[in-house]
C-alpha cells in the first residue's frame, strides 16, 4: 500500500518506519476492505455470506443435539448430494418405492457383506465403507416424509442461489 506524505515532514517520516501513518499535520490511513465484486449494492450481503462461509456448520457435528450420533457421512461432495441418485430412484417416487430401492441398496452396499471378498486393498474398504454410510443417509433422509420435505425445500434454493450466481457472475 503507498502512503503520499511530504518528505519534509519529520513525525511522518519517522512513523514510516513503524508503519505508522500519521502526524499532527496528516490524517491516519486506514487499509481498505476487501472490495465486494458486485459494487455497493450487494456489499453487507456478501460481507454476510463471506462471514457464514467462516462459521462450523451444524451438520458438521459428529452429534446432533439430542445426543444421537449424526448421519451425515464423513466425506460428502460439495453442496447438497443428490439423494435420489444414491438410492436410484426419482424426486417423484411414492414413499413405498423408496423403501424398497433403500433396502435393495443398503443390502447390496453393507460393508460386511462386501469386505470378505479376498484381494480388497484398505482404500477399496473404505470406499464401500463410505458408499454404505451414504446409501444410509439417503434412505434415512427419504424414508422419513418430513426430512424428505425438508431436502427438496434445501434443493430448491441451493438451485436458485446457483442460478442467482450464475446469472450475476
Amino acid at each position: 500500500m503507498e502512503h503520499f506524505h511530504p518528505s519534509e515532514c519529520e513525525d511522518c517520516a519517522y512513523n514510516q518506519n513503524k508503519d505508522l501513518w500519521f502526524c499532527a499535520l496528516h490524517e491516519p490511513k486506514k487499509p481498505e476492505e476487501e472490495p465486494c465484486p458486485w459494487g455497493k449494492f450487494w456489499s453487507d450481503w456478501y460481507h454476510y455470506q463471506q462471514q457464514r462461509a467462516e462459521e462450523p456448520n451444524k451438520s458438521d457435528r459428529k452429534r446432533n443435539k439430542n445426543g444421537k450420533k449424526s448421519h451425515w457421512p464423513e466425506k460428502m461432495p460439495d453442496g447438497i448430494p443428490n439423494l435420489y441418485a444414491i438410492l436410484n430412484v426419482s424426486p417423484e417416487s411414492r414413499l413405498g418405492e423408496i423403501k424398497k430401492a433403500a433396502k435393495e441398496m443398503r443390502i447390496a452396499t453393507h460393508p460386511d457383506r462386501l469386505a470378505h471378498k479376498a484381494g480388497l486393498s484398505s482404500l477399496e474398504v473404505e470406499m464401500i465403507s463410505e458408499t454404505a454410510k451414504q446409501v444410509g443417509f439417503a434412505a434415512d433422509i427419504l424414508t422419513n416424509a418430513e426430512s424428505r420435505r425438508e431436502y427438496d425445500e434445501d434443493v430448491k434454493i441451493a438451485a436458485s442461489k446457483s442460478w442467482i450466481q450464475a446469472f450475476w457472475v
